[in-house]
């Protein structure tokens, strides 16, 4: 369904229909990989759910209405049966997600695609978009985690973070060897990025 940021939709968040039900029931900000690296959009998108009959999506009348103009003609041109039939609902309305999610106040998510990898906080109750990867925890732990690098135990510790022996003086040991600056950066895994960056600190992240 496609978002929208018209007045119609955020007024009708705390709308009521004839038979009590309100549409914030149906109604969610919606999320994409541009509002965590830019300005957010602020954008409302009409969700269904994975099981919700017509009939039943029928009774949110301003939403089905807007969702039957806009997104019914689409669908039906669409060669899956299922995307033609289940129109009112999400493409892929991602039910396993979003029991994993349930309970929670929040979740973790990260953009598919990006320059740098970055880890956001996303309250339980935005809808995100297809294009982010959704962690569902809600712990600082692994928030933190997943901001951290982990170092394979089987990688050496660079020469340049490995102490040298001091003498009374301050200075080298008798007998150690200290490595010249420029082999020590280069012994460095984030090196490179030092280089081709000197500006920007390495960017540290958990493969995904």
């Amino acid at each position: 369904m496609a978002p929208s940021t018209s007045r119609a939709i955020r007024h009708a968040t705390g709308s009521a229909n004839p038979n009590g039900l309100t549409n914030a029931d149906v109604l969610k900000p919606w999320v994409n990989g541009m509002d965590l690296t830019r300005r957010p959009a602020g954008k409302w998108i009409v969700d269904f759910g994975s099981a919700m009959s017509a009939g039943d999506a029928a009774l949110y009348e301003e939403p089905f209405r807007r969702v039957q103009k806009h997104v019914y003609p689409m669908r039906q041109k669409n060669r899956r049966k299922s995307y033609r039939e289940y129109w009112w609902r999400h493409v892929e309305p991602r039910p396993q997600m979003w029991a994993a999610l349930d309970g929670l106040s929040r979740y973790i998510v990260t953009p598919c695609v990006a320059k740098h990898r970055l880890f956001v906080w996303l309250d339980a109750r935005v809808c995100p978009d297809h294009a982010l990867i959704v962690i569902a925890r809600d712990d600082d732990t692994t928030f933190g985690i997943l901001h951290s690098r982990i170092r394979d135990p089987a990688q050496p510790v660079p020469r340049d973070l490995v102490a040298t022996p001091r003498d009374e003086s301050g200075g080298p040991a008798a007998g150690t060897r200290r490595q010249p600056p420029s082999q020590r950066s280069r012994s460095h895994p984030d090196w490179h990025r030092t280089c081709q960056q000197p500006s920007t600190p390495p960017t540290r992240t958990l493969p995904l």
